[in-house]
């Protein structure tokens, strides 16, 4: 009797654990993504998921599906959340500085280049993206783009970019 007892409370228990674990369906999410139905994809995610998960991965899919949606208020929401989690992660920071851009945060997107900057000091991309952003100081320009051009000689813009400066 006590075993049956135990049996039936152990079954109840895994019915109970497995209601709330919910799976993706990932043919599902994969069709919103080909047929560019973004803001579908966000909604479904955020219907899984609670609006307070702290899963990096989740968090980066509801972000980007909200940026390409153009909902940038909900994808900052997600990407500074993964910001407070892993500060150090660059593809969230170029998020963020492009989400400030769009804004028209330019100083906002410029900290966080500058961030990716101190993190990785070789990286063309965030030289690249802050001479554009930066309007004020063409000396401070001139050595963006010196940086960058050191780094790849071979873009043709930056190359362009930094003859104009000249």
């Amino acid at each position: 009797m006590k075993n049956i007892f135990l049996f039936l409370i152990s079954i109840f228990l895994l019915q109970t654990a497995s209601a709330q674990t919910r799976t993706i369906d990932a043919e599902k999410l994969l069709d919103f993504y080909q047929n560019q139905r973004y803001i579908e994809a966000a909604q479904y995610l955020q219907g899984i998921y609670p609006d307070g998960t702290q899963d990096v991965k989740i968090l980066n899919q509801i972000a980007y599906f909200n940026l390409m949606a153009g909902k940038l208020p909900e994808a900052e929401k997600n990407y500074l959340k993964i910001y407070a989690q892993h500060p150090t992660y660059l593809p969230v920071l170029f998020s963020l500085s492009s989400i400030s851009v769009r804004k028209g945060q330019n100083a906002k997107a410029k900290s966080y280049l500058k961030n990716i900057i101190q993190l990785d000091s070789n990286n063309f991309k965030a030289y690249k993206q802050l001479a554009d952003l930066t309007v004020d100081s063409l000396q401070l320009k001139v050595s963006y783009l010196n940086r960058a051009n050191r780094l790849n000689a071979t873009d043709p813009i930056v190359a362009f970019d930094l003859a104009q400066a000249y």
